[in-house]
């Protein structure tokens, strides 16, 4: 064998030897940017998890207040017919003991 063939085999040698560094960098860095990638999407759905939950649980007390209300107005409109029928019996009465009808 050749002086001059060794010499090229042995670059070669380094030339793949090179291309296989770089290329496992590379794809070492292709890794962490997409690690880094994901690590922002999780943030961000996180981020968005807690708003919605706490959109979730604002709608949530909204509604019972509306039950609150609701129930509440039909307390008062129940009282209010009880006191109107009260009181349509004692005009009632007014009228049957009122001698001058």
């Amino acid at each position: 064998m050749s002086t001059g063939l060794i010499v090229a085999i042995v670059v070669v040698v380094l030339i793949l030897i090179v291309l296989a560094v770089v290329a496992s960098s590379r794809g070492k860095q292709k890794k962490e940017q997409r690690r880094h990638e994901a690590k922002d999407a999780r943030h961000k759905a996180q981020k968005r998890s807690a708003i919605a939950e706490r959109e979730a649980a604002a709608a949530d007390e909204k509604e019972a207040r509306a039950r609150r209300e609701a129930a509440e107005a039909k307390e008062r409109r129940a009282k209010a017919e009880h006191e109107s029928h009260h009181a349509e019996r004692e005009h009632r009465r007014a009228e049957r003991v009122d001698p001058d009808r």
